[in-house]
């Protein structure tokens, strides 16, 4: 999946390597923050957009905290670049 065909969803199309705190990117539809599992976007499923600032499942309140946590520590690999990216630096780029 290209960087410029992506949905506003930086954790669409990757998976979380837990405890290495890195992402990889899929090419497909999977969600990363459905950690011990390649679970596909529920969104895509029922024939949604991905689109992060939509998601009830994992952008709420409750998780705020977490996820913070997560972009100051994880590194994404888009596209199997060989350099990663801070996953705080990829939501701000994917969302801009």
């Amino acid at each position: 999946m290209s960087l410029l065909n992506r949905p506003p969803c930086p954790y669409f199309g990757f998976h979380l390597t837990p405890g290495l705190n890195v992402m990889m990117d899929q090419g497909g539809n999977q969600c990363a923050l459905e950690v011990g599992a390649f679970h596909p976007c529920d969104y895509q499923v029922r024939g949604a957009m991905p689109d992060w600032n939509v998601c009830a499942i994992f952008n709420k309140p409750e998780n705020e905290r977490k996820l913070t946590i997560l972009e100051n520590v994880c590194v994404v690999y888009p596209e199997l670049r060989s350099e990663g990216i801070r996953l705080s630096d990829w939501k701000k780029r994917v969302l801009e």
